[in-house]
């Protein structure tokens, strides 16, 4: 759900036409991605494997200004030698290092990265500063890191490879879900860098979407027992907590 609200608010200018997704945090590592294709296809949307492009790295990210300034915000990436990557994003003006491998740089990711090796930890993104109010840097700065959360998860959903050829997979526990800062072209040059080849984004607007209405991550409830145990939507809690039966006409609704 996630993912389908940020495509979709990137398509349409109309504020009666935007869809706000109340959930803030997304938990990513107990969800079923093969629904989550679903999702997306049953909405018309989606992605598709692109052409092979290997020009890109994170070590020599395009989004990285000249020079770089590590007092202002910033995203990096962490990734492990199996295919696993972690995006995290940095706006302390405290900030001392920036060499690879330094005490300094260790300790400033040390709860986002733990277990990563230093030389494997990469500045991927910073807002050019001469663009940027620091207002809106800071939030650019966390829809990118969002942006590369999103984009492991595409490329796990896609069954893709790392250039060393080892299927991708997330580290992250959870993402912070924003409604708007879709970008084509960060978001696919993530999963080149990671991958070696680009996606395309399917995109379709809604064909009805409801005014004034709130979206949120369905509340599921367990029913039967042993092996005939299932997971059901609780529509009664739902309810009580303010979704509109009229959402599911809709929309398809799924965990991300």
């Amino acid at each position: 759900m996630s993912l389908l609200t940020t495509i979709y608010n990137n398509m349409t200018s109309e504020p009666a036409e935007q869809i706000h997704f109340i959930n803030c945090d997304i938990i990513t590592n107990a969800g079923n991605l093969e629904e989550v294709k679903k999702g997306l296809e049953l909405n018309d949307m989606g992605f598709e494997i692109g052409d092979e492009n290997i020009s890109l790295s994170f070590a020599l990210s395009p989004h990285i200004p000249t020079p770089f300034n590590n007092k202002l915000p910033y995203v990096y990436v962490g990734y492990n030698k199996e295919g696993g990557y972690r995006f995290g994003e940095d706006h302390s003006k405290k900030s001392e290092f920036t060499v690879k491998g330094s005490k300094g740089h260790q300790l400033l990711k040390v709860t986002t990265m733990t277990g990563i090796e230093p030389n494997n930890i990469h500045n991927v993104f910073q807002a050019d500063p001469s663009t940027f109010t620091s207002e809106q840097s800071l939030q650019k700065t966390k829809e990118v890191e969002t942006l590369g959360h999103k984009g492991v998860l595409v490329a796990q959903i896609l069954g893709m490879k790392t250039v060393d050829g080892h299927n991708v997979y997330n580290l992250s526990e959870k993402y912070t879900h924003f409604d708007h800062g879709w970008d084509d072209s960060i978001f696919n040059d993530m999963i080149v860098m990671m991958t070696g080849k680009g996606v395309v984004v399917k995109k379709e607007k809604l064909k009805a979407v409801p005014t004034e209405v709130k979206f949120m991550v369905p509340i599921y409830k367990t029913v039967g027992v042993g092996e005939k145990a299932r997971q059901v939507l609780d529509v009664d809690k739902m309810k009580k907590v303010g979704v509109q039966k009229k959402v599911y006409d809709k929309i398809v609704i799924c965990w991300i």
